[in-house]
């Protein structure tokens, strides 16, 4: 795979960065600062989302390969029970923000949420790598870590390590 020297370079060039109405990271902590909820919605597969998740986060379980997902793929995840009980305690007021790893099926997540919830709804520009890359925490089992992925190679070479 040739990837971008620069992470911002690879992740702009998703269709859904273009569609997907987008967040970077200092907008959702400046939201988060004026005291208006973020409410995340992660849309990795379950193995990622063992590893680490942003705390607090819905979890819908996006399984399709990254680059195979579409909208299609994540409208039926969002009417699972589990899914859809938490989806509806979000108030209006909330900022609803999707992610991934790096912000593909985190955009596909973002237009499906906001059909379903028809309101705006955003894509985490930059994925859990940036939120990473950003000091934002991220947890296993209720404890902070840092790991992000079970898998990044290739990816690796764009989070930030302590």
């Amino acid at each position: 795979m040739n990837l971008p020297e620069r992470y911002e370079d690879f992740y702009e060039s998703f269709p859904t960065h273009a569609t997907a109405r987008q967040v970077n990271v200092k907008e959702i902590v400046q939201a988060s600062q004026q005291g208006r909820k973020v409410v995340f919605v992660d849309a990795r597969a379950a193995a990622e989302q063992e590893v680490s998740v942003i705390p607090g986060a819905i979890r819908v379980p996006v399984e399709k390969d990254a680059l195979q997902v579409t909208t299609d793929d994540v409208r039926p995840l969002l009417a699972l029970p589990t899914v859809a009980s938490q989806l509806a305690s979000i108030r209006e007021e909330d900022l609803v923000v999707a992610y991934c790893t790096a912000g593909l099926r985190g955009g596909f997540c973002a237009i499906a949420l906001e059909e379903k919830l028809g309101r705006p709804c955003f894509n985490l520009t930059g994925g859990m790598i940036e939120w990473k890359n950003q000091g934002q925490e991220v947890q296993h089992d209720g404890e902070a870590t840092e790991e992000v992925h079970p898998c990044l190679t290739p990816l690796e070479r764009y989070l930030h390590k302590p």
